[in-house]
This record gives C-alpha cells, sequence and structure tokens, in this order.
C-alpha cells in the first residue's frame, strides 16, 4: 500500500506532463495562420474624356483588410473620384481640375500654359462588407491618368 501512495503522484506528474505535451502539439499543428493577399493595379489614361465609368471590386473574404489607393495626375480639366461600398453608402470622394485662368499678383497665366495637378486618396478598411464596391470616375474635359490600387488580404487561422 505505501508503494501505491508513493508510485500514484509520480504516476500523476507522468500522466500531467504526457497530456500537457500532446495537447502543445495539437495547437502548433492546428495553430496555424494562413494569410492571402490579392492585388490589383490599375491605370486609365484620359485624352478629353467626359464619360462616366464605373469600377467594380469584389470583396469575397471575411476577417479580412481591404486597401484601396487611387492616384490621378490632371492636366487639363476635372476628374471627380467617389467611392462605395455595397450598401451604397459613400465612403470617399475627391475631386481634382487643372485651373487655366489663375490670377496672381495682376497677371493672368497663359491657358496654354502647362499646369498639371495631381490629387490622391487612400482608404484601409478592416473587417471591410462583402460584396461589390465600386469606383465612380467622373470625367470633365480630362486629360491626364488615374491610377488604382487595390489590396486585399484575408487571415485564417
Amino acid at each position: 500500500m505505501k508503494n501505491l501512495f508513493h508510485a500514484l503522484p509520480i504516476t500523476l506528474l507522468i500522466l500531467f506532463f504526457s497530456v500537457n505535451s500532446t495537447s502543445g502539439q495539437t495547437k502548433n499543428q492546428t495553430g496555424q495562420i494562413d494569410r492571402t493577399e490579392f492585388s490589383l493595379h490599375k491605370t486609365i489614361n484620359f485624352d478629353g474624356e467626359n464619360e462616366k465609368i464605373e469600377i467594380s471590386i469584389q470583396v469575397t473574404e471575411t476577417n479580412n483588410v481591404l486597401k484601396l489607393q487611387i492616384s490621378s495626375i490632371v492636366h487639363t480639366g476635372e476628374l471627380t473620384i467617389e467611392v462605395f461600398d455595397p450598401t451604397g453608402e459613400e465612403q470617399g470622394k475627391y475631386s481634382v481640375g487643372s485651373q487655366n485662368s489663375i490670377k496672381t499678383t495682376g497677371k493672368t497665366f497663359n491657358p496654354t500654359q502647362n499646369e498639371t495637378v495631381t490629387g490622391r486618396i487612400s482608404k484601409l478598411v478592416e473587417s471591410p462588407i462583402i460584396g461589390e464596391w465600386k469606383i465612380n470616375v467622373i470625367p470633365k474635359n480630362v486629360k491626364g491618368t488615374l491610377n488604382i490600387d487595390f489590396d486585399q488580404s484575408s487571415i485564417k487561422k
């Protein structure tokens, strides 16, 4: 009986450590983190356009991050950018335009003079609404370039 009382704590200790090491191994095997990233780059060149462009971006993964960067270079005309989530709610907007008749200290710029105006909007959304996000591009006699960079990353644990 004495031997049983001495062996019982040792047996329980061995059992305790073997269960912990087994559960530790299970966590390491199933605790893997899987990260997927998707990137899209789009460039649109304008040469006096006036027609509205609608760009759709699909957000399909839950537990993710959506990063949207839109930049523009306008030589003439005006460019308006609008960003909408799948519910139709506006998530960002900016306008960039060339000003060919600016007056400074009594002088008027020559309308043929080159002028370049740049603009940029950045949007970072954690756990964005799944569905179709829209970017409306509204040019008015625009000569210039529009760059759209879209990144989506999802993490699965």
